[in-house]
């Protein structure tokens, strides 16, 4: 995970690094909020431009790479035009996976002396961002069905089904008698769900 205010110094440098075989093509880059009004009165140091930019020059490299991100529900100075704006960016950006928070606020912070949002105002955000969110991930992972190509094995979910990763950090789910965990294995994406790709194996 890596605040874009960090990312923006080191941007090309970090592009290249990516370039290793042995580095997830993988960015997790929480951006909290897509309307630059908030993201100022969160004093997050960076701008919905400043987003974009490090998000195009990762996809121009790699094109398959998967990025995630955070975005928090209902900030107290958050209006239905913020809410709308980043409701916009996710649909532009198209995130792989968008973890989604109800704002609250932490104890010896700026945001603790202003006043909340009415309660089901901010559960009503968050269900609105968490459904686009999860329509846009399904769509996403459905790009992998016929993909085929190694995965990593790790993790045992139970005694025959597994779950494993692939270069670009995609989650495959894999049933097995066989003992896989630790180990590459070839695959084929079958099936797609919001939170990976179910896959047939290749021993």
């Amino acid at each position: 995970m890596m605040n874009p205010k960090h990312v923006k110094s080191i941007l090309d440098e970090l592009v290249e690094v990516y370039d290793y075989e042995q580095v997830f093509k993988f960015l997790h880059l929480p951006i909290q909020s897509a309307s630059d009004k908030v993201l100022e009165e969160m004093n997050r140091g960076y701008t919905k431009k400043d987003v974009l930019e490090i998000i195009r020059k990762f996809r121009k490299r790699y094109p398959k790479i998967t990025i995630w991100t955070d975005v928090i529900a209902g900030y107290p100075t958050e209006d239905e035009k913020d809410l709308k704006e980043t409701l916009n960016f996710l649909e532009e950006v198209r995130f792989d996976n968008v973890f989604v928070s109800k704002f609250g606020a932490r104890p010896k912070t700026e945001a603790k002396k202003l006043k909340p949002l009415p309660s089901q105002i901010v559960k009503e955000r968050s269900r609105i961002l968490s459904s686009i969110a999860r329509k846009i991930s399904l769509e996403k992972n459905r790009e992998w069905i016929n993909w085929e190509g190694e995965v990593l094995v790790d993790e045992k979910v139970s005694d025959y089904l597994y779950k494993g990763r692939n270069y670009a950090y995609k989650c495959f789910i894999i049933k097995s008698k066989e003992e896989i965990l630790g180990r590459f294995v070839r695959v084929r994406g079958e099936k797609a769900s919001f939170g990976g790709i179910v896959a047939s194996t290749f021993l």
